[in-house]
């Protein structure tokens, strides 16, 4: 949820190295996070370039078309 937070009120893309300063995370850390919110099953994130794995030069975005039916959905992190 605080990582989503990161992307309130920001339209433009985030590289990697603004959202790990912003989350104050590690980067190990980090690429799990935003590999679960861009890689996964429910893409809330946008990543650029399209791949599945996390590298230091990606980008990344709110996905504004994410709709899901369910009220809760749940998302796990990445190993």
């Amino acid at each position: 949820a605080v990582t989503l937070l990161t992307f309130n009120g920001v339209t433009d893309w985030l590289q990697f190295s603004e959202v790990t300063q912003r989350l104050n995370l590690d980067e190990e850390v980090a690429k799990r996070v935003l590999h679960s919110l861009s890689c996964a099953k429910h893409k809330i994130l946008l990543k650029e370039p399209m791949s599945k794995s996390i590298s230091k030069s990606d980008k990344f975005k709110v996905n504004l078309d994410f709709s899901c039916p369910m009220r809760k959905i749940r998302i796990p992190m990445a190993s």
